[in-house]
């Protein structure tokens, strides 16, 4: 079992202030919380996560060695309808957070993560939802991302130029974008989570097709992981949940994003690229 189809369940962001964080997500972009309780031995893992859409963002606390001043070259982009654009950037400016002086602008948060807010069209006008669209990942060479997403991943090609290559999953996309300079000052505080019905069938398919994982498949409360790094250096994982895992707060979220995972998954696709040219 490929990835072609599959979701990204989790995005996982390391954090050194709780409660600056819980202010953007909760009160700024106004992301609903699925669930805020520690599950040991993971009790710095997913403190609080919450419904981006079709995934989920969930918060790490950090350790000391966390370097808050460094980017992790990953940008997360938020789509949501123009209304409800406009009050965001007004409950930032009640908040005192970082303002984007434009639509659609970068800004940070006190962690160094980066973020842009983008009308969607599959929003209503009125519609107050949000959701994690898109992750832009900063690379300093494209032709080894390429070769590594599509020979080895086998994700769908969207779109590409000289300077990024789209590519789709079952729900957000990846989009690399070159920059020369991606390497320099740059921490690992991101990690993108791909859900697997089987986790031991897909690590056995992507070893299969050149994949050289970090860690093998191992198991423990939350389920099934085994973590892969890309060319650029953005760590990823693979997932099964456990039963025990999707009795929690968040399972009914979880359950939600894998119900139909191959059919939803495979017209998201569609979707994607219909419109689009392909590399």
């Amino acid at each position: 079992m490929t990835l072609r189809y599959s979701k990204i369940l989790y995005l996982f962001l390391d954090i050194s202030d709780l409660r600056a964080s819980r202010l953007l997500f909760e009160d700024g972009l106004g992301f609903p919380i699925i669930e805020e309780r520690f599950h040991p031995p993971h009790h710095r893992h997913g403190v609080v996560k919450y419904d981006g859409g079709d995934t989920i963002v969930a918060l790490n606390l950090a350790d000391s060695s966390f370097e808050k001043n460094i980017s992790s070259g990953i940008t997360t982009v938020i789509s949501t309808s123009a209304m409800r654009e406009a009050d965001i950037y007004l409950r930032f400016q009640e908040l005192g957070l970082e303002v984007p002086t434009a639509s659609g602008n970068i800004f940070a948060d006190v962690d160094n993560h980066r973020y842009v807010v983008t009308r969607d069209d599959l929003h209503r006008p009125n519609e107050e939802s949000t959701s994690v669209r898109e992750l832009r990942l900063s690379v300093d060479a494209l032709e080894p991302i390429i070769s590594f997403c599509t020979n080895i991943l086998d994700l769908q090609p969207i779109t590409r130029s000289e300077t990024e290559a789209i590519f789709a999953t079952g729900n957000v996309r990846l989009a690399y974008q070159l920059d020369p300079a991606a390497q320099q000052q740059r921490r690992r505080g991101c990690l993108i989570v791909f859900y697997a019905s089987n986790i031991e069938s897909s690590y056995a398919t992507l070893v299969g097709r050149g994949m050289k994982f970090t860690t093998e498949v191992g198991y423990s409360q939350i389920g099934g992981t085994a973590r892969f790094i890309d060319p650029g250096d953005n760590v990823f994982c693979l997932y099964e949940p456990s039963e025990e895992c999707l009795s929690w707060e968040s399972g009914a979220k979880v359950r939600d994003i894998i119900a139909d995972a191959r059919g939803v998954g495979s017209r998201q696709i569609d979707r994607e690229t219909s419109t689009k040219y392909i590399i």
